[in-house]
């Protein structure tokens, strides 16, 4: 995380300013992520103890790296089939990993709030989000 973190810090340089009297800027955000989660990352390398060392042996890797798999799948997903259908698979499959096994629940709860969100998006704040695959949109 510390060097997530670091490398994230030194990119920032890279956003380019419009204008650079602003006090809020393009850099402004990214800039307070970097130093905060370089600092947490320092304060956590200087304060483990032991009973966090211990409790590292409990973590689920396989799930961490399941999910990265799929976050993964889900980024190239997302344009050809459409913003609906990826997320509500995404989360059907995340819901499913973390042991919901109700595909009625899970099917449930994905699609209002995947559908809320691009309304949210397309239509309040203007961001084109394609909702159908691609093979539909044509």
């Amino acid at each position: 995380m510390l060097i997530f973190s670091m490398s994230y810090g030194v990119l920032i340089f890279d956003i380019p300013l419009i204008a650079n009297n602003e006090t809020f800027t393009a850099r402004s955000m990214p800039t307070f992520l970097a130093v905060f989660g370089t600092f947490l990352s320092l304060l956590l390398i200087t304060r483990r103890d032991q009973s966090q060392q211990k409790q590292s042996e409990k973590m689920n890797f396989r799930l961490g790296l399941t999910f990265l798999a799929l976050m993964s799948a889900y980024g190239f997903a997302i344009r050809p089939a459409g913003f609906v259908l990826a997320t509500v698979v995404f989360l059907f499959a995340g819901f499913w990993l973390l042991g919901e096994r109700n595909a009625t629940k899970n099917l449930a709860i994905a699609l209002p709030v995947v559908v809320f969100f691009w309304w949210l998006m397309s239509e309040l704040l203007g961001v084109y989000l394609p909702a159908l695959p691609e093979i539909l949109n044509d």
